[in-house]
């Protein structure tokens, strides 16, 4: 079962990787949901069969306001893997300022 952590981050500053909460994702590993004002979000997970899992890194991917997926914005058009938690800190600055008009 899985109990990932979902959070609503509020504020003109995004947050960094200490800031994220993570639960449990449904396949083992750790997974959490940051949504932004910016009606923008970001999946965080580190599993068994994520991108770098098996090297202790972090795979993200952007999110739209319904929680869906979203591959046409300035940040990618796939989701990043084998992510330090710097990079993650970084991708989380990133979807943090998007705009609702910037996309690809």
């Amino acid at each position: 079962m899985e109990t990932y952590s979902e959070t609503h981050w509020h504020g003109d500053v995004a947050p960094t990787f200490s800031d994220i909460v993570f639960g449990e994702h449904y396949m083992g590993g750790e997974h959490a949901i940051i949504f932004f004002d910016n009606r923008y979000g970001a999946s965080i997970i580190r599993t068994m069969h994520s991108y770098g899992g098996t090297h202790n890194l972090y795979e993200i991917a952007c999110l739209n306001s319904e929680g869906d997926l979203v591959y046409d914005t300035e940040f990618s058009v796939d989701v990043r893997g084998w992510l330090t938690e710097d990079d993650v800190t970084e991708c989380l600055q990133i979807i943090h300022g998007l705009t609702s008009e910037e996309t690809v």
